[in-house]
């Protein structure tokens, strides 16, 4: 699939095309006819390429490549223009600009400003084909690059746009018609893989989306790194997608190139009987188109096996899309993604595995734009299809307090709004309907009682960590299902296989920013969950409460009710996963032992039943923080063994009397 110099398309890249994006060419012309007509498509966008700017500047496009675009890829659009006496006046002097419309007719309407990326000139690198940048005639030949592009399973355009001035007003105008963009592999290519626990160790799930292909054997291949792909074993995928009817409301449920866009069909495959700690190649797609081959290992045992192993797990919330100049778009470059690579250069050099990244909640910020979600999975497809990749709800990705709850795929009846709180439409109306769709979490076993719901509240085994995700954005007080899921979840912990708890959900019970005397209902919030969570945590040994939200980091030492405990729950937020940092202001209380205004992850790692580590890793991979966890149900046993018969858990209250030496043991821990 090339470009010849003369930059006919082959006819095997237009057979790759949807019928639906050519109708009437493809059903009336054989690829070798389509394949010429393309040479005059190209010859035509030449000619009618040259128009001119407020500065007498003029573009005339000769090019675009490479051709077909790769998924992700940046391009290099070569183009010539007159009208510049020097290269380095070209970009600088004017608000040119590259625009970027999915799909290509967006940009025919009279809303110019339904582009989904762009790139000023004076922005990017342009490269010349003289010396000087000027040939002969006063013609300027350039390439701009410009990208990431991304797949969206619909033909794109680039375009110029330059300041025009007329009758006294100024304004952007389109050079020509721009140039449309066809992907390799078109509207098949299997794209946004990310792998998922399923709660069985012998086990794992790979999600992806492309265009229908229920037709063409959808699924996955998979088989030991000591074995050819004729061993290979395949496991067809099931399908599903959504609507713009299937939101709540808003944005999300308006149909447009800024708003609802077709996520194409949701594919999922289980790898089942894996042995453990083994290495495996995989694949998957289907006839149409396969992804690359990437090599994984299988999760661990959890039967207590594992009990005196090694568990990493790493953690960040707060995060968004990659990317991106829309005035619309909530988008941030990721520095959670160059920390996790950083992270796992560095354990893959040590001959260490990473058993799961979670990610604790605000995902992409779409806000009902759909294509922010294409942005989202195209930043992290290139760690979570080597690592597990799990979730858990923020409020933007859920709260839709204005919307109706017909459609909430949690179940509720309305979206959770108590008057205390500051829970409102942060989700565009999504209510976290892309989230439920393009996640599989592990789920409860059939007729458990109380179970998990989807990726609002689950748990699973990690090695020798038990796991238990919830969603802040839901009712967690005493009697709520939520709350009792959780307890019968931390209850039925077997601390003998899995002698370290985490618990994970987005909004945080500590976090000290201070919000220079403001409203402040988050504080709020994080009361009430202290109220309702600290007695349950601390009847159930948490260690470790992992959170978001804000977008800072704080690490406490162990703590209950507000008071530093040693038997108590350490508490960190992490939201530093890439959105805009706080405001780098902390209230003094005495248990907030760290904080930072700095993006990056956390990373967690337990050694045998004893000794938990964290670390704060930033996104150019140095530590930040770093401290010790002691192992509480240990520190309970010696408790009971010497409080007397019966008495096996920890009260409440009994923290209290002992704050200034719990604090100071806490603190001699950390260090």
């Amino acid at each position: 699939m090339k470009v010849g110099s003369s930059g006919v398309m082959d006819a095997e890249v237009f057979r790759q095309l949807p019928l639906q994006l050519r109708p009437q060419l493809a059903t009336r012309f054989t690829p070798r006819i389509l394949s010429s007509m393309l040479t005059v498509v190209l010859v035509l966008v030449k000619i009618s390429g040259l128009v001119s700017g407020a500065g007498g500047q003029q573009y005339v496009y000769d090019a675009i490549s490479p051709w077909p675009v790769v998924h992700g890829s940046n391009v290099t659009v070569q183009f010539q223009s007159t009208g510049y006496n020097d290269m380095n006046t070209l970009g600088q002097s004017q608000s040119d600009e590259v625009r970027l419309y999915c799909p290509d007719t967006a940009g025919s309407t009279t809303n110019k400003s339904n582009y989904v990326d762009k790139w000023a000139l004076q922005d990017v690198v342009i490269t010349f084909g003289s010396a000087s940048g000027v040939a002969s005639g006063g013609r300027t030949f350039g390439n701009v690059t410009v990208g990431p592009i991304i797949n969206m399973r619909v033909l794109c355009k680039l375009a110029f746009y330059t300041l025009v001035t007329k009758f006294g007003v100024t304004f952007y105008s389109e050079v020509s018609d721009g140039l449309n963009i066809a992907f390799a592999d078109a509207v098949w290519a299997p794209l946004q893989g990310h792998l998922s626990l399923t709660g069985n160790p012998s086990q794992l799930r790979i999600t992806w989306v492309s265009a229908n292909v229920s037709d063409h054997k959808p699924g996955v291949f998979y088989r030991k790194t000591t074995e050819q792909d004729s061993s290979a074993r395949m496991v067809p995928a099931t399908a599903q997608t959504y609507a713009a009817e299937d939101m709540c409301g808003g944005i999300a449920a308006t149909v447009g190139p800024l708003n609802f866009n077709d996520p194409g069909h949701i594919y999922t495959a289980i790898m089942t009987d894996l042995q453990p700690n083994t290495e495996y190649v995989y694949w998957y797609g289907s006839t149409r188109a396969l992804s690359p081959k990437r090599t994984i290992t299988s999760p661990q045992p959890i039967n207590g096996t594992t009990l005196n192993t090694t568990c990493r797990l790493i953690a960040f919330g707060s995060m968004g899309a990659w990317g991106g100049s829309h005035s619309n778009s909530k988008w941030w470059m990721s520095p959670a993604k160059s920390a996790i690579e950083q992270l796992r250069r560095q354990w893959n050099s040590r001959n260490q595995r990473v058993d799961l990244i979670t990610h604790v909640g605000d995902l992409s910020y779409a806000g009902g734009k759909g294509y922010v979600w294409e942005r989202f999975f195209y930043n992290i497809e290139s760690v979570a299809t080597l690592v597990p990749y799990h979730v858990a709800i923020g409020n933007h990705d859920y709260s839709h307090k204005s919307y109706p709850s017909i459609n909430d795929p949690s179940g509720v009846t309305a979206s959770y709004a108590p008057s205390w709180g500051n829970f409102g439409d942060d989700s565009g109306g999504e209510c976290g309907v892309p989230v439920s769709k393009r996640f599989h979490m592990p789920a409860s076993a059939a007729g458990a009682s109380p179970s998990s719901n989807g990726v609002f509240w689950y748990s699973h085994n990690v090695a020798n960590v038990h796991m238990a995700v919830i969603s802040t954005e839901h009712d967690l007080s005493p009697t709520s299902v939520q709350y009792a899921w959780l307890k019968h979840d931390l209850e039925s912990v077997d601390r003998r296989a899995q002698p370290w708890v985490v618990v994970s959900g987005h909004r945080p019970m500590y976090n000290n920013e201070n919000r220079d005397g403001t409203d402040d209902a988050d504080l709020r919030v994080q009361m009430k969950l202290r109220e309702y969570l600290d007695p349950l945590f601390a009847d159930n040994f948490v260690n470790l409460y992992i959170s978001g939200h804000y977008h800072n980091y704080v690490r406490t030492g162990p703590i209950f009710n507000g008071s530093s405990a040693a038997k108590g729950t350490v508490h960190v937020s992490v939201g530093t996963g890439g959105a805009s940092l706080g405001n780098n202001k902390y209230k003094p209380f005495p248990w907030a032992l760290r904080n930072l205004t700095v993006h990056g992850v956390l990373a967690v790692e337990t050694t045998g039943p004893d000794t938990m580590t964290l670390k704060f890793v930033d996104s150019n991979g140095v530590v930040q923080d770093q401290a010790t966890l002691p192992q509480l149900t240990r520190m309970a046993r010696r408790t009971a063994s010497t409080a007397g018969p019966g008495n096996t858990t920890p009260s409440r209250t009994a923290t209290s009397a002992a704050i200034g030496t719990a604090l100071l043991t806490s603190m001699l821990l950390l260090l």
